[in-house]
Formats: structure tokens, sequence, C-alpha cells
């Protein structure tokens, strides 16, 4: 009987990522007067503290004839206070940054 060798495979998936962050509207530059420029700089929209609430693996099925999208989390079960968690979150959000930061300022407008 000949030994089992050990195999290696890659399989790609979609994830889906759940974002919360809060939302500044900014505002226009004030103080002054009318013949002195403005005291404070106006400011910016931006969003701050952006964090990942979820992270889930999108799947289909067909159910009566109708393709069925379900997301499942895989953060299920996961210690959310650990340094691995934290460093995992901070790796993603590294990645993903620019589009969070889009998609929060779409939701906010």
């Amino acid at each position: 009987m000949q030994a089992a060798s050990p195999t290696m495979a890659t399989h790609s998936f979609e994830i889906e990522v759940s974002l919360s962050g809060s939302y500044s509207p900014g505002c226009p530059a004030w103080g002054g007067s009318r013949f002195e420029p403005p005291i404070n700089p106006p400011e910016d929209a931006r969003i701050d503290d952006i964090d990942i609430e979820d992270i889930g693996v999108i799947s289909a099925s067909r159910k009566d004839g109708r393709i069925v999208w379900t997301t499942t989390s895989i953060l299920k079960g996961v210690d959310r206070k650990s340094e691995a968690y934290r460093q995992i979150v901070s790796n993603l959000l590294e990645m993903i940054e620019a589009e969070a930061t889009e998609a929060l300022f779409e939701r906010a407008a």
C-alpha cells in the first residue's frame, strides 16, 4: 500500500464586508467679517473611525428555479478583541480603504 501524499488546491470565493464609520459633513469657512477673511477655513466632508462589522462569504443556490444569494459570516465564534482579529481587520481595511470610504460616503448622502 502506498503512503498518502499531501495535495494542495486553491478555491476562490467572493466576500462581503459590512462597514461602519463616523460621517462629518464638513462646513464652509466662517468667522471674520464682510471686510476680513474667514477666521476658520472650510472643512471637507469626511469619514472617520472606519471599522469592519462583519465579513461574510457570498454563495448562490437555486431554489424554485431562481438564484438565491446568501451571505454567511466567517466571524462567527471569533474573539473580536484578540490581537489576531484586530490585525486581520487592519490588513483588510488597508487593502480596501478607498472603496470603504466611498461606500460609506454614498450611504451617508
